[in-house]
């Protein structure tokens, strides 16, 4: 409401409260993985105004893509007693602030979601409240017809403005992998890809971002780190570090292997050092995988006449 900026007034949270209460019923939270967020411009004050916020938002959520069980409708009643007993539908402010009665009502055609009842006077009879019921169901199969005649159906696909979500599951002892030293890895994918990402403790990584080729680029990227390596499978593989004896390579920015000389066979005239460069590429056989270390083989790897063409690239 226009007034001074301030906290929600005890009017806005309650209507609010109603409104989406009520879309909540007819969504398909199954599958749903989007987090929604209306925003209902209301131009004036009347009973009926959050009663609008429910229709209004019920046929946006069908354009949006979002699926809905049914449609739903909401509707003010009012009602004035002194004399004669009469019963006011979609009430205006004025109504609503001089009649005695404010009654929301929201439904689909299949039944009532939720209702809202205030009353100034001391009460109102059980056949008056039968007749407000039955004269509230007429007003409700009027606006549902409403939106069945303007012919606006789900829409089969999501708006090009909804984020696109998707999750998928690691094991616990990958996660790790996954955010890197200091959080690099994860800054990265985020970087590079252009998307947002949260890991939870159980495995589970929720990837959020407007490009579908993006996300399907990022989901392989890190099905690489996560799953990538596989025992008694060829690589590529890049030096890091070279010692003397021995040297560590690089499998992928989350994954180094150790390989001793002896798994080098003639190829090595004297020290490691004096063969190979830091940064060099060579084919590379992961002969075994724990938790501690990752052992290569490139004895093994020339046993497969190995090319480059013939290799995994993670």
């Amino acid at each position: 409401e226009l007034k001074i900026n301030k906290s929600s007034s005890r009017r806005e949270i309650g209507h609010g409260a109603l409104a989406e209460k009520s879309i909540y019923k007819i969504l398909e939270i199954k599958n749903l993985k989007n987090t929604i967020r209306i925003v209902s411009e209301i131009l004036e004050s009347n009973g009926s105004s959050s009663m609008a916020t429910v229709c209004g938002s019920s046929v946006s959520i069908k354009n949006s893509g979002l699926k809905i069980i049914r449609d739903i409708v909401g509707i003010a009643v009012g009602a004035f007693s002194d004399r004669n007993e009469i019963i006011l539908l979609d009430i205006s402010g004025e109504e609503d602030h001089f009649g005695d009665m404010d009654f929301k009502f929201c439904s689909t055609n299949k039944g009532i979601v939720s209702i809202q009842m205030d009353i100034k006077n001391k009460g109102i009879s059980f056949n008056f409240f039968k007749d407000v019921i039955y004269e509230t169901k007429i007003g409700i199969k009027f606006l549902l017809n409403k939106i069945k005649n303007s012919g606006l159906k789900n829409n089969k696909i999501v708006s090009r403005f909804s984020p696109i979500t998707v999750e998928i599951r690691i094991g616990i002892n990958k996660i790790k992998d996954i955010i890197g030293v200091g959080g690099k890895t994860v800054k990265n994918i985020i970087n590079k890809f252009n998307i947002e990402i949260d890991i939870y403790d159980d495995g589970i990584i929720k990837i959020f971002g407007k490009s579908e080729n993006l996300i399907n680029k990022s989901l392989n990227y890190i099905m690489k780190i996560t799953f990538g390596l596989e025992k008694n499978k060829i690589c590529i593989s890049k030096f890091k570090k070279i010692f003397k004896q021995d040297v560590i390579l690089e499998i992928n920015e989350n994954n180094f292997g150790y390989c001793n000389i002896l798994e080098f066979l003639d190829e090595i005239t004297n020290e490691m050092s004096d063969n190979f460069l830091p940064e060099q590429k060579m084919p590379i056989f992961i002969s075994n995988i724990d938790e501690d270390r990752i052992k290569l083989s490139r004895a093994k790897s020339l046993d497969f006449n190995c090319d480059f063409k013939y290799v995994n690239y993670y």
